[in-house]
């Protein structure tokens, strides 16, 4: 929710900006009282804070399915380690093996 509101602040500032370069009415007041500068600093800055939450959010989203991608594998490993010594021992078939395998690789 916090994120949401963050990016919904942010995009109203860069809807305020956009209709600062692009209304001529905004644009001449711009040029009287020589604004240019000033606007366009905190036009980077905002643009530089909504790159870093985006970022963050893509960051802290691909370490999650990181985890989830090796917590997967570990399990699919240890599934096959454990189909693969009951096959050794008679308890399980080959068949039983390539079924294991087949399904873990199909998750």
């Amino acid at each position: 929710m916090v994120v949401w509101e963050l990016t919904s602040a942010r995009l109203r500032r860069h809807l305020f900006y956009r209709s600062l370069l692009t209304d001529p009415r905004a644009a001449k007041e711009i040029r009287l009282f020589g604004l240019g500068g000033f606007l366009h600093g905190r036009l980077i800055r905002v643009l530089n804070d909504a790159t870093e939450a985006e970022l963050a959010v893509a960051r802290r989203g691909a370490l999650v399915q990181s985890a989830f991608a090796a917590l997967n594998a570990l399990v699919a490993g240890l599934g096959t380690v454990v189909v693969v010594a009951g096959a050794a021992h008679g308890r399980f078939s080959i068949g039983d093996v390539t079924m294991f395998i087949a399904a873990a690789a199909g998750v």
